[in-house]
């Protein structure tokens, strides 16, 4: 019998809202940074379905800056949550355990995010999972973002794995379409911005209300 397990050599995971309670420190950030350039705040429900998504976006529906002046903004952004959001990072109940436990199994483990890489391995080295991570994969990576299928796809041929042998896991659409547009199975957790009906309309391969609940799923005939 073979398991889901043996199926999916290797596991792709978003990192907020997935393995970390971020959503209201990248909310606050964005508002700190648009009232630092005079422009309306916006409220938490507005702008954390956004999560996820490259901060090009945020600033475009939020500003009227042009698109050659985002460095800024982002610039901003970056110094603020270094300083404030990544030394309060948090992750969810059981993902510590539930990392090491996948990492103990044999996967082969890796992150796909819009942060840039260096963000994400500073917020994976606060919450103690760095270690466990074969590659980390960000904006920086790719030039084509979150959803494109270019994050993914660079992943299986850096490991030299077909899209059928990897699984997306993350809390929103734009992760499960990322992993439609590059032929990976994905499943989502309803740990972050996008509530189940919103997930399931996307069509995962599965629904976790909680990412300790992956390594039984993974156990499953496939």
């Amino acid at each position: 019998m073979v398991t889901t397990t043996q199926r999916f050599q290797l596991l792709a995971f978003d990192l907020d809202g997935t393995l970390v309670d971020s959503a209201q420190g990248i909310v606050d950030t964005v508002n700190q940074v648009l009232a630092e350039h005079g422009f309306a705040t916006a409220a938490y429900n507005h702008i954390a379905p956004w999560i996820g998504l490259p901060l090009q976006i945020f600033w475009e529906r939020l500003t009227d800056f042009q698109p050659e002046n985002y460095g800024i903004l982002t610039e901003r952004y970056r110094t603020i949550y270094r300083e404030i959001a990544i030394p309060s990072s948090r992750l969810f109940a059981g993902v510590a355990e539930t990392i090491d436990q996948l990492k103990s199994a044999g996967h082969r483990l890796t992150i796909a995010s819009s942060k840039i890489t260096p963000v994400s391995s500073a917020v994976l080295r606060q919450v103690g999972l760095f270690d466990y991570f074969d590659l980390l994969m960000g904006n920086d990576s790719v030039s084509q973002p979150k959803p494109h299928a270019e994050m993914l796809a660079k992943t299986l041929a850096y490991f030299g794995l077909n899209p059928t042998q990897a699984l997306m896991i993350g809390d929103t659409t734009h992760d499960i379409t990322l992993g439609h547009n590059a032929h990976v199975a994905s499943l989502a957790v309803t740990t972050g911005t996008h509530d189940l009906a919103t997930l399931t309309a996307a069509q995962p391969l599965a629904i976790l209300a909680q990412l300790s609940e992956l390594p039984a799923w993974l156990a499953q005939p496939a």
